[in-house]
This record gives C-alpha cells, structure tokens and sequence, in this order.
C-alpha cells in the first residue's frame, strides 16, 4: 500500500494541451485540418489514474475528456490515442507523431521555445508517492540522502534536484516503472 505524501509548496506544475508549432500546416499521420472532420491523434499518458490511464482498449481520465471534448469541439470525429512520454513530447509533436498533447505538462520558456501551449486547463501541485509504511519522510527537508524517483524530461525532477542537494535522483521512463520501483523498494 502506498500513499501521497505531503505536497511540496511552492513546487508547482500546469497540467496542459500542447499543439505543435506546424500543427495548422495542413493534413498528416497526425490527422487532418481542425474542422475538416476524420482522425486526429492526441498524445496522452497511459499510466497516470484520474488523468489519463490505458487499460486494454479502453482510455479513462480527466485528460482523455478533455481531449475528446477539444477534438470535438475542433471538428475531428474520430480520436486516436498515443502514448506520450515525457521526455518525447516535443519531438512527437515536431515530427507530426500526434497533433495535440493533453498530459501533465508544466509550462516552461524552454519548452515555449518548441511547442505552442494552450492553456492551462488544470493547475496541479507537486507531491510524492510513498509507501505506506515509510515514515521517515515528512516533507522536502527530510529528501537529502534519499532515493527518489522521477520521469525523465519531467520539471519536477529539475525542481527536486534544484531544492534538495544531495537527493539521489533516479529517472525513468514512465509513472508506471516508479512505482513499480517504489513498491520493490
């Protein structure tokens, strides 16, 4: 069992829908023009409950509404969901993998530099998922000398890094391998 534990202030992340700088160039693999009907393919977590989470062919969570709602709104009739890892979303929307993006995403001027960003539609703090019965952390002062999990391409792991010297940060790919590597401690 594992729970949240407490948030950590001042370190902030914007959850929010990206569109690529070209993404009005016309049709791709992507899909087409807004408003022209047919597929268009949102970029989305897989493994991040409430938000947006893939169980067999099914796509749950507040981000799949929202994106659903947008698609609409814009005219495509059908949607296709792609996994989006944090640390290639920039590169899925550059290279037309996916039209838009709807994930927790922070707004930064780095990545403003890449991307256009709509929003934000959500604003969400940072916290920490811990186990149950870990009671030595009680907030970001006690992280030093600590093993902490993060994505890589994520703000949030910049922000830890920044805050806590000493914590000994491991990357990876997606939600779903941290807490696989939380709960094997």
């Amino acid at each position: 069992r594992m729970k949240y534990g407490k948030p950590l202030g001042a370190l902030g992340a914007a959850v929010v829908m990206a569109m690529s700088l070209t993404a009005c160039a016309g049709g791709n693999a992507a899909g087409g023009d807004p408003g022209s009907g047919g597929k268009v393919v949102i970029g989305i977590k897989f493994d991040q409950p409430g938000l947006g989470l893939k169980e067999g062919d099914t796509y749950t969570g507040f981000d799949v509404e929202v994106a659903k709602y947008v698609a609409k709104d814009l005219g495509y009739t059908d949607v296709e969901f792609k996994e989006s890892p944090s640390a290639q979303r920039e590169t899925m929307l550059q290279s037309d993998q996916v039209k838009m993006i709807f994930a927790t995403y922070s707004i930064t001027d780095d990545r403003k530099k890449k991307v256009s960003f709509a929003g934000p539609y959500f604003i969400a703090g940072q916290d920490l998922l811990i186990r149950a019965d870990d009671t030595s952390i009680t907030g970001i002062d006690s992280l030093k000398g600590k093993k902490l999990c993060s994505v890589t391409g994520s703000t949030s792991a910049q922000q830890i890094t920044d805050k806590v010297p000493g914590v000994n940060l491991q990357n990876f790919a997606t939600y779903s391998e941290c807490v696989a590597a939380l709960a094997a401690k």
